[in-house]
């Protein structure tokens, strides 16, 4: 898994880029935007449930994922977009039949309160009191959330999600003014092994052998192409809410926050376009501190 700040500098307009497939598309019905979206603010709702994700050749699968509130369960979950310096609280509620939590690779002073101890934290138990997550948002950058609770399964079955922190310094990815941008977008990239989605669907949990796992289907921001195209929150798509329709005029720069929350390698190019690694796992890169 990693997470990477990229600035592309868009020599014509920027108009698509989907799974396995970039291409120009000019389309007058989708209005020229590039934007993030999720839940602002500090203080956070999730509840464990379950859903069924569905793909362009007709294919529906059993999924679980973290639903907003009482909202259905979202394949990836809610992006959560807090300020840098922020102290964060996400409560999570289960509805699954099984123990789910919640881990945040890279936020400072991490704690949860409630539920039952696991291996890497407490764990939201079925049907019971939720647990309570804190952590502060210490630095700007692209993280994930994933459950704790067996993540070679869980995180198979959708329990993921990005944060974005943003910077203090309006405009930029991190304080720097290499990294100012005009418009930003989020990819996040996962992978699915439907063998596993259907064994489990059919109770055989105990089957499920990871030796054996075999991803066949790629998603962006939790679709497959041509659905990355169609427009967020599209009713045909209830469980799977984000698009991948950055656009941009020529000239603008965009800041394209990759995340990668499954095991496969994911190859991302942008066509045509130049673009320029600025961040990685949360930090600027630079020689030394302050050189930009």
């Amino acid at each position: 898994m990693g997470r990477i700040d990229m600035i592309g500098h868009a020599k014509k307009a920027l108009s698509g880029l989907v799974a396995a497939l970039a291409v120009v598309l000019l389309l007058s019905a989708i209005p020229a935007s590039a934007a993030i979206v999720g839940l602002e603010g500090t203080s956070f709702n999730l509840t464990a449930k379950a859903g069924y994700i569905t793909t362009p050749d007709g294919g529906s699968y059993l999924s679980w994922g973290y639903a907003n509130g009482n909202g259905p369960a979202q394949y990836p979950g809610p992006t959560l977009i807090v300020n840098e310096g922020d102290t964060v609280t996400v409560t999570l509620t289960n509805e699954l039949n099984t123990n789910v939590s919640m881990i945040f690779p890279g936020m400072a002073s991490v704690t949860a309160k409630g539920g039952k101890k696991g291996l890497f934290t407490r764990e939201a138990e079925p049907a019971k009191n939720a647990v309570t997550y804190t952590f502060v948002a210490e630095k700007p950058g692209t993280y994930m959330y994933q459950s704790g609770t067996r993540p070679e399964l869980q995180v198979e079955m959708g329990l993921f999600g990005a944060i974005i922190v943003r910077s203090a310094t309006e405009g930029q990815a991190y304080d720097s003014e290499d990294t100012a941008y005009d418009e930003e977008f989020l990819f996040l990239l996962s992978e699915v092994d439907p063998v596993i989605h259907e064994q489990m669907e059919l109770g055989m949990e105990n089957m499920v052998d990871n030796t054996k796992w075999e991803p066949v289907i790629w998603m962006i921001n939790g679709r497959a192409a041509p659905d990355t195209m169609a427009p967020n929150f599209a009713p045909w798509l209830p469980h799977q809410p984000y698009n991948c329709m950055p656009t941009i005029e020529a000239g603008q720069s965009l800041l394209i926050r990759l995340a990668n929350a499954g095991r496969d390698l994911h190859p991302f190019h942008t066509h045509g376009n130049h673009s320029k690694i600025v961040g990685k796992y949360g930090n600027l890169l630079e020689s030394v501190p302050g050189a930009g």
